[in-house]
């Protein structure tokens, strides 16, 4: 079976991001589905076995628009610190790697401070997209962690 992604979601003739999906009584509802995912493969820049986090977050929507806990993906590193991540959507993402505990990433301030950590990359329908990114020390994932 082939995977589908949710391309674009038409509120009334007008796209809209699924995070701003407001519905009225008469609203027409259209949802475009691709089955053309994409993926992001990358590498850990500063990746050295045993001492670097190989825990990746792939964070979607970007941060620019709001994020939920249910748009995070998680993938581990190789042992060469290589990972691939598939089956997303065509969008903006951030890519993080650090060691973090899922249940706080609810928190809006520790998604506020990751922000700064984070790598950008593009998805492109059917595309892979490439990036490289240093992972967050453990000192750096404690005192986020710890709110400093």
């Amino acid at each position: 079976p082939r995977t589908a992604v949710l391309k674009q979601v038409q509120v009334d003739g007008k796209e809209v991001p699924a995070s701003d999906l407001t519905l009225n009584l008469g609203s027409e509802l259209i949802l475009v589905l691709s089955t053309k995912p994409g993926s992001i493969e990358g590498t850990i820049a500063d990746f050295k076995p045993g001492e670097s986090s190989s825990r990746v977050m792939v964070l979607h929507p970007d941060f620019e628009s709001s994020l939920r806990v249910e748009g995070i993906t998680m993938a581990a590193a190789d042992q060469n610190g290589k990972f691939r991540v598939e089956g997303l959507a065509p969008g903006a993402y951030r890519v993080v790697v650090a060691e973090l505990e899922m249940l706080l990433l609810r928190d809006p301030e520790i998604l506020e401070k990751l922000s700064s950590k984070t790598a950008k990359v593009t998805v492109k329908e059917g595309a892979a997209a490439t990036v490289s990114v240093s992972a967050l020390s453990i000192k750096e994932s404690e005192d986020i962690e710890a709110g400093n």
